[in-house]
């Protein structure tokens, strides 16, 4: 069989696991969607199909789903929209990459399809990307077919895979990052900068769609390879310098549409740094509970079956579960014990990502301290690049274990040794099952914080219940809890018929590589939820307000948690979340109210939710209408009930215009304004406070139809008034504050001011004027210019290389040695006991 035969029908065989793992949602006519978190909720209950609950994965259909309807909005009508006038006052939308603005594959998968099936689609490409691009990086190391095929399977279905899954997040990440390492290693190795030029190139466009904290990862990953490369020999120190340097260019380069905006927005965001007493106590977990989830994946339990424990803080299971399969850690030990440097390196690595997971403080100090912005990020998100180098050791191992009998030792020993070990989970069961009491301190030390989804309301009843659902779950009959272990017999059984000869090597491999497949697609397909795919509909509360003319607000009192989904059609809310969005605005609404969360306040901010109504900034932020769970227990003067369905919806009969003008103002210090718009006799029609002396625009005839304003045009990046004012005014437009916003007064342009601390302001001087704001920010048109004429060069570049020269011999190589580089390799023809002729094999360190 050819080469290239052999190579598409592996690459066949990804695409097809790809089509039978997601087939619910090719073939199923499913949607990626946790909507069982809104079942209950008494405005939006109801507005999607609910089919499967997973209360882990609020973020989706709380922010993730109203970003997207958004963005395909925006795709359908051919616009570009940079800011988001929907929730929070408005936010840009172009900061935060996971937007994906200008991603060209999501752009051209919402301009073709509904939301739904967009958001399916790019999951399913990402995924199906990852594993090719893991396949080709892993024959790059010169392990077998099979082997590099196991390695895909893990990139593809880990338990980091399919616990995000539906943020679409980590799948960027998979699809991305051995891709752009299999050019990095390309370039040191063969010391040609076109592959420097592909790798900055492929990361400028994951730059386009992904969370800043993971390509400073991939930054880090690579300076420490490069190092490696450096200090065994195998390049110059000049030679990886340049390769470094010209990867980086080309990725800010071809990402500055984007980059740029995010970095301005650091400066500006209410993300505050983390502590360390935050990192250890929230978002990072013991280690052996990163032992307990790596040997068994539903050892702390399953959200998706309504019961999951917390070891420590708030990391939830897609933040801790990071299974590679049982019959892969095997062969990663294999990998680990072949001692070459690379596998140490990987490992080494793996272990350093593991610490950090768990709040090291040895290790967290220095990494979370001096590096720019890693104090803003979660440690525990370097789970991924351990998880990258897990999968080049199994592969490495699978690879040895059937070419070489010195591998199959190490491999036999960890096959007892975690047999042992469930051997000892059974009984552990059994004894709990027996003696349910004993165990009870030791939960209670353990899991310090449990989510379960209680039925039966509080009480006695719930303790009881809580305990029947432990007692269920830690059951000798939950299949689920033990599959690692069915599997783990089943393989020992194969390895030892191979072992004994019954077994040829490529019957064996492939039967192992099964089983890997069956273990990781089982846990998969339990953790993900799919709901039926149809377009939302609008429950009672939402077709009311949506017949309702605007511009306005409401300001939502009856769900449990806050959302942006009354974006989804088209309603302007005052609160809402988004991770990155401008501080001041969340500084005034904290002082305003006291109904934010102090761990949310401090360590991401990115909620907005209120307990009150009473204060007059909601009236300056134009809230038309309060949606209270209940009546209100006595009359109020300015609220008038309008709708009584599930909810109660008052009419907030003072509340202001969108934009309107006010004729006082007064300049005051930040600290100042922040306690006087907070404070409850503000009078927001009455006073503008400004931060410095506002310069009005020239006047104008007076119009005879008297002072006030008409908004003619409110779009997302655009907003028309038109405004009459008897003397020089200040027009408040109750949208947040965010440099970019420019205004244009009778065509001349006009200073967009900071007023009542957080929102925009023209003054105008008399006469009747025409006002304009745009936001188009400067760093957004030079991010184009950058952007454009890099990818241009970065193609002529490609374009105008040499092809097929061989590269020069490194100074560093001793004579006599061959040349590293992948184009030079030797043919072996050394016939494998399978029947499939040996890899060729590259000297590496």
């Amino acid at each position: 069989m050819s080469h290239r035969l052999r190579t598409g029908i592996y690459l066949a065989a990804i695409a097809l696991l790809a089509v039978l793992f997601f087939s619910d949602f090719i073939f199923g006519g499913k949607a990626y969607l946790a909507t069982g978190l809104i079942s209950n909720d008494p405005v939006f209950g109801g507005m999607l199909p609910d089919e499967k609950w997973n209360y882990q994965l609020g973020d989706i259909i709380a922010y993730g789903y109203p970003a997207d309807f958004f963005y395909n909005r925006m795709c359908h009508q051919g616009r570009t929209w940079l800011w988001n006038p929907h929730s929070m006052c408005g936010f840009p939308v172009v900061p935060d990459a996971r937007a994906g603005l200008f991603y060209p594959v999501k752009m051209l998968a919402h301009r073709l399809l509904p939301v739904e099936k967009a958001h399916g689609l790019l999951i399913f490409i990402h995924t199906l990307v990852a594993g090719i691009a893991m396949f080709f990086l892993a024959r790059s190391f010169q392990c077998s077919p099979c082997a590099s095929l196991l390695a895909a399977v893990i990139w593809m279905f880990s338990g980091l895979a399919t616990g995000w899954l539906e943020y679409g997040d980590i799948a960027n990440v998979n699809a991305y990052f051995p891709l752009a390492f299999l050019f990095f290693r390309k370039s040191i190795m063969e010391q040609k900068a076109r592959y420097a030029v592909i790798t900055g190139m492929i990361l400028g466009v994951y730059q386009l769609v992904a969370l800043l904290q993971y390509s400073l990862y991939f930054a880090l990953f690579f300076f420490a390879y490069g190092l490696f490369m450096v200090f065994t020999g195998s390049t110059s120190l000049r030679r990886c310098a340049l390769s470094f340097l010209l990867t980086g260019l080309f990725a800010f380069g071809v990402s500055a549409v984007q980059t740029l905006l995010s970095v301005e927005m650091l400066r500006y965001t209410q993300r505050e740094a983390f502590t360390w007493n935050e990192v250890f106590q929230l978002y990072s977990a013991p280690l052996w509970t990163f032992l307990l989830t790596f040997l068994c994946p539903q050892a702390l339990g399953n959200p998706a079956l309504g019961l999951h424990f917390f070891a420590r803080g708030s990391m939830m299971y897609h933040e801790t579960c990071w299974y590679i399969g049982i019959l892969s850690i095997p062969f990663a030990v294999a990998g680990i014990l072949s001692c070459r440097a690379r596998e140490r390196l990987f490992f080494a690595f793996a272990a350093l990502c593991a610490l950090l997971w768990a709040g090291c403080t040895i290790f967290y100090y220095p990494v979370f301290t001096f590096l720019p912005l890693f104090n803003k990020m979660i440690p525990g998100r370097f789970i991924y690049l351990a998880l990258f180098c897990l999968c080049i050791l199994a592969a490495s191992g699978f690879h040895r274990y059937f070419e070489e009998k010195e591998a199959r030792k190490p491999v036999t020993s960890t096959v007892i040794i975690l047999l042992a070990f469930y051997g000892i989970c059974f009984a552990t069961v059994l004894l709990f099952q027996a003696i349910p009491g004993l165990f009870i301190p030791l939960l209670k030390w353990g899991f310090p914080r449990v989510q379960y989804s209680f039925t039966c309301g509080r009480g006695p009843e719930m303790y009881l219940e809580y305990m029947k659902a432990i007692a269920s779950y830690y059951s000798p009959m939950n299949l689920w809890l033990f599959l690692p272990a069915i599997i783990l017999a089943a393989g020992a059984l194969v390895l030892r018929a191979f072992q004994r000869g019954s077994l040829q090597v490529k019957l064996a491999s492939h039967l192992a590589l099964f089983l890997v497949m069956a273990d990781l697609g089982l846990s998969g397909i339990l953790y993900i939820p799919v709901t039926e795919r149809k377009a939302p509909e609008p429950t009672p509360p939402l077709r009311y307000l949506m017949a309702q003319q605007g511009p306005f607000r409401v300001l939502n009192l009856a769900s449990p948690d806050p959302n942006n989904l009354f974006q989804v059609f088209s309603i302007d809310d005052a609160g809402g979340g988004q991770s990155l969005y401008p501080s001041w605005f969340q500084q005034l609404m904290s002082t305003v109210e006291s109904g934010f969360r102090a761990q949310e306040r401090v360590i991401f901010g990115n909620v907005v939710k209120m307990t009150g109504y009473q204060s007059p900034v909601f009236s300056m932020l134009n809230v038309r209408y309060f949606i209270l769970e209940k009546p209100l227990p006595g009359p109020d003067s300015t609220l008038r009930e309008v709708l009584r369905d599930r909810v109660v919806i008052y009419e907030n009969l003072a509340a202001l215009p969108r934009a309107y003008l006010v004729k006082g103002f007064r300049v005051d210090s930040r600290e100042a304004i922040l306690n006087r718009v907070s404070s409850k006799d503000f009078s927001p029609e009455e006073t503008a406070c400004l931060e410095h002396e506002p310069h009005f625009s020239a006047d104008t005839p007076a119009a005879e139809e008297g002072t006030g304003t008409s908004i003619e045009e409110y779009a997302p990046d655009i907003v028309t008034i038109t405004a009459h004012c008897s003397e020089k005014s200040i027009l408040f437009i109750s949208q947040v504050f965010y440099p970019g916003w420019e205004a244009a007064v009778d065509g001349r342009p006009a200073e967009v001011l900071k007023a009542n601390y957080a929102f925009q302001a023209v003054a105008l001087g008399k006469g009747s004027h025409r006002v304009v704001l745009s936001f188009r920010p400067t760093l957004f048109k030079k991010g184009i210019l950058i952007t454009v004429a890099t990818s241009l060069t970065g193609l002529l570049l490609l374009l105008l290389a040499p092809r097929g020269e061989r590269p020069q011999k490194s100074p560093l190589q001793p004579k006599g040695e061959n040349s590293s580089s992948s184009e030079e390799k030797e043919e072996v023809k050394v016939e494998k006991a399978g029947g499939e002729k040996a890899e060729p094999q590259q000297q590496e360190p």
